[in-house]
């Protein structure tokens, strides 16, 4: 069993208040959810509007598949939203 950790950092071009950060970010949770069963968090960002910081972990049988679920659903935060990736972490601890 491995489990998956990334952390990606995101610009949100276009984000002026905390209101519509928060509608955003609850639009990727529930996405990221659905599509990729990732557990998620923002951390250390909460305050500012134009930028965020997620946690995502996902449970797998094999580090290459937590390995690559992660990186699809990090791609796919920049594909299906008005945001730009501009750092990103992953790693897969053995279980």
């Amino acid at each position: 069993m491995s489990i998956g950790t990334g952390k990606v950092a995101l610009r949100l071009p276009g984000i002026k208040t905390l209101k519509d950060k928060r509608n955003l970010m609850r639009r990727i949770s529930a996405f990221l959810k659905k599509n990729y069963e990732l557990s998620l968090v923002e951390v250390n960002t909460e305050d500012i509007a134009s930028m965020s910081v997620l946690e995502l972990a996902r449970a797998a049988h094999s580090s290459m598949i937590a390995m690559s679920i992660l990186n699809k659903a990090i791609d796919a935060i920049e594909d299906n939203f008005d945001c730009l990736v501009v750092g990103k972490e992953v790693k897969v601890l053995e279980v």
